[in-house]
C-alpha cells in the first residue's frame, strides 16, 4: 500500500515543514547529508502520525545502516528513507539496489536477535520528493 501525503499535513502552521526539517540538520558537513537528514525527520513524523514509535534512528551494523526502526504493537519496521529534489533520473522509491536490501536484512537480523524480537517484522521505503513546495512524502509498504 502506498500512502502519499504533502509534509505540511505533518506539521504545524508556525512555520514551513522545510524550515522545520532543515533547522535540526544544520550540523551536518554537506547539503547532500543535511538533506538526508531532513528527510528522515520528516519520514520519523510521518510514521509517528500513523502511531508508530521510534526504536531507532541510523542503527548501524557492520556496513548496513537502517534509517528508521519503528514499533507499532507487534510489528517492528525496517524502513529505508529516500530523498530527491527530482525524478530526473528516477523516483526515489526505486534507488535501494539489491544489495542495499541485502545490507538492511540482515542488520535487520542483528537488531532483532540483539533485541530478541519475537513479533512480527516488515520492510519500507519512505520517498521524500523535496522538489516543490510542501514536501510530498510516499510511503511504500512491504516494498521488499
Amino acid at each position: 500500500m502506498v500512502q502519499k501525503l504533502c509534509c505540511s499535513q505533518l506539521e504545524g502552521a508556525q512555520s514551513t515543514p522545510q524550515q522545520n526539517c532543515q533547522s535540526k540538520a544544520l550540523f551536518l558537513k554537506t547539503p547532500r547529508q543535511r538533506l538526508g537528514r531532513a528527510a528522515e525527520d520528516l519520514a520519523a513524523r510521518h510514521l509517528q502520525k500513523q502511531g508508530f514509535a521510534i526504536a531507532a534512528r541510523n542503527y548501524r551494523h557492520q556496513r548496513a545502516e537502517v534509517d528508521l526502526i519503528v514499533q507499532k504493537d507487534t510489528l517492528l519496521l525496517f524502513v529505508a528513507v529516500k530523498a530527491r529534489s527530482s525524478d530526473q533520473f528516477g523516483y526515489p522509491e526505486e534507488f535501494v539496489s539489491a544489495l542495499q536490501q541485502e545490507r538492511l536484512q540482515e542488520a535487520a537480523e542483528h537488531y532483532i536477535v540483539e533485541h530478541n524480537w519475537r513479533g512480527a517484522i516488515r520492510f519500507d521505503v519512505v520517498a521524500v520528493y523535496t522538489g516543490g513546495s510542501p514536501w510530498e512524502v510516499a510511503h511504500f509498504e512491504d516494498a521488499f
